[in-house]
């Protein structure tokens, strides 16, 4: 008899798992755990849980105590598995997969079985698929891409088929911004500061289509991931888990589409760590889709195919570009006017009509969208049904230089400097995307964009701050036959002209039929706090023209004149003019030689130095 009460003592306060017998602190510091939950460590070396929604811990200490949010999931899904939860309302059990799956793993226990409908037919479709990391291009023309993006596509086709691939599935991870919000500086200013929500998504693939190729004409590059079926299946769990309970603050620099995405791969693959080299990076941390594409590329190697869809605007300049001449006069005659569009026959100019109205279509803003290339675009489909001959596919797109490939953001720079008399040495450095002396390889051609440029003097034994510019964009959009768009630029800075100054302006640019090179000019306002500069008003007007060439592989030269219009007397100041010539000579894709020469009535500044990127 004592044997059966020892026995049932036993199974009463030792038996199966209790909650007593467990030793959370040692389960919760498991990094599959930490992955799971997208806990980090603070400056201070305290735990916090990224999420920043409703519905993610259980714990009212769960943000910060990763045992506590662990002893809180094991109660709930003992005691009360089905309990609602999340914005769904699904069972507690079944928002969290892979939770579950842990603590059944590393207890040897079973939870009650629930059965999880939504989260299965969520799944359902994406059964069977391949995992493609994908990157679309930056576009600096819209402050809501001068980085570019990234997001998952989770395809039954390999290799990713654009056009067959349609109904694949991509999941996306993006700010919730109002529309007009991400066409405009405010998505930056909000986007830098955690003004925004941000979720995952789930989209047919036709969907991102149609947003990056077509709306925005951006390129889409692809990396397959060499993921097995439960490493895919890890990564839906963990998502869903999110999807359905909460959101995170948007960070434009760090918690962006692709740290996010990284931190879910870091739980699926322990051993990525990718979280982890950009918060080691030197001198500031941020995470750039550009990088992110890059470094899973690098981390598994030969085992990342690499395939590639061109943008909209592409695919129209290469069918303008293989029209032959003939055929070049009629489309160009038809864009202009399109009365003569009924008695076209050649299918290969009307096609190429249809591709620019689209483009003009799909590309203009809903406010500046004219009813005429609605008519236009609709006269023209008319015509071409009308012709039963099928269409010619010309050659196909031919693929830009890969991302992969491209130069590193950072860069520190050092040589010997001039101004007038002086002499010395000088130093700097950038958290740079893109200069557009730097090599082209991976970028959109004409792009540039810095951030926080430091430029440091020692002239006569005496140190000084040349210039520090937090923000640089320069976005040339080259005048194109059928298209006609303003450049733009923006520029928050000090230097020793100007002080602390403020440059937005607007331009136009054109480039030769090799692209190699390009004539622009601009008109920049600039408010300015040097009051002797600016006689008192504390703003000018600035006019620009400049020059651009890759004059080799090796090279680039940029040759601009500056002169200023005073607000007294709105003439030109001749001796406020300079002329400045810059060349960069690349010694490898992230190693350069450069010079610069500044020149002007007053005196010439010049410096040679030898450039980094990292």
């Amino acid at each position: 008899m004592k044997i059966l009460i020892y026995f049932f003592l036993a199974f009463l306060f030792c038996g199966g798992q209790s909650a007593l017998a467990i030793d959370f602190n040692s389960l919760a510091s498991d990094p599959l755990w930490i992955g799971q939950l997208q806990y980090r460590k603070t400056i201070l070396n305290h735990w916090k849980g990224e999420a920043d929604g409703p519905g993610f811990f259980i714990s009212s200490q769960g943000k910060s105590s990763p045992a506590a949010e662990l002893e809180a999931t094991y109660k709930i899904f003992q005691e009360h598995p089905d309990q609602p939860w999340g914005y769904t309302g699904q069972p507690v059990i079944c928002a969290f997969p892979t939770r579950k799956y842990f603590l059944e793993q590393k207890l040897g226990i079973q939870f009650r079985d629930i059965p999880c409908k939504e989260r299965e037919e969520w799944k359902r479709p994406l059964s069977g698929t391949k995992f493609y990391l994908v990157y679309s291009s930056a576009f600096p023309n819209n402050p809501a891409s001068m980085f570019g993006h990234t997001f998952v596509l989770l395809s039954k086709h390999d290799p990713p088929d654009s056009a067959q691939g349609l109904f694949d599935y991509a999941i996306n991870f993006s700010a919730d911004t109002a529309g007009s919000d991400e066409k405009s500086l405010l998505y930056t200013i909000k986007g830098t500061l955690g003004g925004y929500p941000a979720r995952y998504r789930l989209y047919p693939f036709y969907q991102m289509i149609n947003l990056y190729i077509n709306w925005e004409s951006r390129d889409l590059w692809y990396l397959k991931i060499p993921w097995d079926e439960q490493q895919i299946d890890r990564f839906l769990d963990h998502v869903w888990e999110i999807f359905t309970t909460t959101h995170f603050d948007y960070y434009f620099f760090d918690e962006n589409c692709s740290y996010r995405l990284l931190a879910a791969m870091d739980y699926v693959d322990p051993n990525l760590h990718a979280v982890d080299h950009f918060y080691s990076r030197f001198p500031l941390y941020y995470v750039s889709p550009l990088s992110t594409y890059k470094y899973l590329h690098h981390f598994y190697k030969d085992n990342t195919p690499e395939y590639f869809t061109p943008s909209l605007r592409k695919t129209l300049k290469n069918e303008i570009s293989h029209l032959n001449t003939d055929e070049k006069k009629h489309f160009h005659h038809l864009r202009r006017d399109s009365q003569d569009v009924e008695h076209e026959n050649n299918v290969k100019v009307l096609d190429t009509l249809i591709t620019l109205l689209d483009y003009k279509k799909r590309t203009a803003s809903s406010n500046y969208l004219s009813s005429q290339v609605l008519d236009d675009l609709d006269k023209t489909l008319r015509r071409r049904s009308q012709i039963r001959s099928p269409s010619v596919d010309g050659p196909a797109v031919k693929a830009p230089a890969s991302p992969l490939i491209s130069h590193e953001a950072h860069s520190i720079y050092f040589g010997l400097g001039q101004e007038g008399d002086r002499k010395g040495s000088l130093a700097g450095g950038k958290v740079a995307y893109h200069d557009i002396l730097s090599p082209t390889e991976g970028f959109e051609r004409w792009s540039h964009l810095n951030f926080l440029e430091a430029d440091l003097t020692y002239f006569q034994n005496k140190f000084k701050v040349r210039s520090f510019i937090p923000l640089n964009i320069i976005s040339f959009f080259p005048i194109e036959s059928y298209e006609s768009k303003l450049s733009w630029r923006a520029e928050l800075g000090y230097n020793q002209q100007l002080s602390t100054y403020l440059r937005g302006g607007v331009g136009a640019s054109v480039q030769d039929s090799s692209e190699k090179a390009m004539a622009y000019g601009f008109i920049s306002p600039i408010l300015s706090t040097a009051e002797d500069f600016t006689n008192g008003h504390g703003y000018l007007l600035e006019a620009e023209l400049g020059f651009l060439a890759e004059a080799t592989k090796w090279g680039k030269i940029w040759i601009f004149y500056r002169d200023f219009l005073r607000p007294n007397t709105w003439n030109f100041d001749d001796n406020l003019e300079t002329t400045t010539f810059r060349t960069a000579f690349y010694l490898d894709t992230n190693n350069e030689i450069r010079l610069e020469t500044d020149l002007n009535d007053r005196a010439t500044d010049s410096k040679i130095y030898f450039q980094h990127n990292f």
